[in-house]
């Protein structure tokens, strides 16, 4: 049985000691942002611990040389999100404009297994818990859905965001969610489907999270251009940053969890020691707005991906390593595999690509 959230009550909980005010809301807003313009900003993120994996030598992929393995085709919206499920068997995707189903894709084969329909707007975000249990899916109707991933079922429908939910992230030990959007961050508890609060408020619409790998910590991305750290055992602020000159439109850690990378409508990436708020590279080469970054497992190949294609980096050296033109319109989206083997990338044109580096 279906199960809505639609308590209007304020409530204090408590998160790892610091109280914390969760509200529910059930306006339906639609897709807004004060910067105005209709080019999306958002971009999403999951963490990811996987188990049994995929797996296609990685130690071989240095992404100077890329072939295209294989063009998905199916979706009638842009495609907007993409995300690997845990094992790297399974490739997500979200969409735009006049498709609002999230497609579940066979790696090894490209063909659909199964589509998913419950928003009503455009799906911006996913997620899946690192223990490949739970589906999180949020969209530009401001409603956050919980699946059981094994089964395809619906768990829950939570009503907490008045505004587009921009981007998901789930805690390495699967338990807590994470959502952003224009109205803030709100936690939850995946267990339960109860929210544990809320994080930041309306006033500066987030963009884009990335948990780092220990789980301790959220960043998020917004559109005023700050970056924010937070510490999930207090619910706190531990480093607050800026640098870039337009908003924030996508945000990672790197695996080892010490430094932290950040794209812009300012078509810059930024690599931080996220700790002192010191800008360790800029990277440019990028001529307009970056929509996505992805970073690989091996800890040093950054991708990114906008209006003029997607580039890799070596983010210790700065250095641009490679380019890729496939697609016939701008990219959208983009995510590694688990184990680093492909990239997929999702674009205007409403395709899907994968693509695997070679020797």
């Amino acid at each position: 049985m279906l199960k809505i959230f639609t308590s209007l009550s304020i409530r204090w909980l408590r998160l790892g000691g610091l109280t914390l005010l969760g509200a529910a809301t059930i306006s339906m807003g639609g897709l807004a942002s004060s910067s105005g313009g209709s080019q999306p900003l958002f971009a999403s993120s999951v963490a990811r611990t996987p188990t049994e994996v995929i797996s296609e030598s990685p130690d071989a992929h240095t992404w100077q040389k890329v072939k295209l393995v294989r063009t998905i085709r199916g979706n009638r919206g842009v495609i907007d999100t993409l995300i690997f499920s845990p094992d790297g068997r399974k490739l997500l995707s979200g969409t735009s404009l006049n498709d609002t189903r999230i497609r579940v894709w066979n790696v090894r084969n490209g063909d659909l297994d199964y589509a998913l329909k419950m928003h009503q707007q455009m799906v911006y975000a996913l997620a899946i818990s690192p223990n490949g249990e739970t589906l999180a899916t949020g969209g530009g109707d401001g409603i956050l859905s919980l699946w059981n991933f094994k089964n395809q079922s619906l768990k829950r429908v939570l009503l907490e965001h008045s505004n587009p939910i921009s981007s998901l992230v789930v805690t390495p030990d699967s338990k807590t969610l994470v959502s952003g959007g224009l109205d803030g961050i709100k936690l939850w508890d995946l267990r339960t489907s109860r929210p544990l609060g809320t994080l930041m408020g309306m006033g500066d619409p987030v963009f884009s999270l990335a948990m780092s790998p220990d789980g301790k910590f959220l960043a998020s991305g917004s559109e005023s251009a700050q970056i924010r750290v937070w510490d999930l055992a207090t619910g706190s602020v531990k480093d607050s940053f800026s640098g870039h000159k337009d908003a924030i439109t996508a945000i990672a850690f790197t695996p080892d969890g010490q430094t932290l990378i950040t794209s812009s409508k300012d078509a810059t990436i930024r690599v931080w020691n996220w700790q002192t708020g010191k800008v360790l590279q800029t990277l440019v080469g990028h001529t307009d707005t970056i929509y996505a970054l992805a970073m690989n497992p091996d800890g040093q190949t950054l991708a990114s991906a906008g209006q003029d294609g997607i580039k890799f980096w070596n983010i210790q050296t700065g250095e641009l390593t490679s380019e890729l033109e496939g697609h016939a319109d701008w990219v959208r989206t983009i995510a590694f595999s688990p184990d680093g083997s492909l990239l997929a990338s999702g674009s205007f044109d409403k395709t899907i690509k994968l693509w695997r580096s070679t020797p």
